[in-house]
């Protein structure tokens, strides 16, 4: 075999850019997009919960102490805005195609990966907006004096957002 760097497959990888693709791919393989409330020691302003438990009890719901009948009704925001992200994969996956094939290096790469988090957060909030949710009680109207589902300080709306870690960092 003639003298280089070769892939699995026997093929030569400085000469065509095959070497600086398969580093890049290297590297998108090391890190994860996390979206949502990925900073679990953000504090809810109004209940002084965590804002990762003031989601997860909004999403899925809290039932009464008796479990008979819901404290909390789901209203399925988190679930949506998975759906809207799925529906997008194939748009993220080509900012990343066309980064790797127009680029060299990581730095354009870190930039696409924050720019899809970003945009994973948004999901969130266009899911709080579009949702078709299960109504306030008309005693929650009364206290909170609205009866938008999901927005009364605009917390959740506005502190959805996104990291880039690398795999397996909590």
């Amino acid at each position: 075999m003639p003298k280089g760097k070769y892939n699995d497959f026997n093929c030569k990888l400085d000469e065509s850019g095959w070497y600086e693709i398969l580093k890049q791919m290297n590297y998108l393989d090391e890190r994860e997009i996390e979206y949502g409330y990925p900073d679990s020691s953000v504090i809810h302003r109004e209940s002084k919960e965590s804002i990762v438990d003031i989601a997860h009890w909004n999403n899925d719901g809290v039932k009464n102490k008796s479990g008979t009948s819901w404290h909390i009704p789901p209203r399925e925001f988190m679930d949506l805005a998975a759906m809207l992200t799925a529906e997008d994969m194939k748009k993220y996956n080509n900012l990343v195609e066309t980064t790797i094939s127009k680029y060299k290096g990581t730095t354009q790469l870190d930039a696409v990966l924050k720019h899809i988090g970003n945009m994973t957060a948004d999901s969130i909030r266009e899911a709080i907006d579009i949702g078709e949710f299960a109504p306030l009680a008309p005693s929650t109207v009364r206290l909170k004096g609205s009866d938008v589902v999901l927005i009364e300080t605009n917390q959740i709306y506005n502190d959805a957002t996104s990291v880039v870690k690398l795999k397996g960092d909590d």
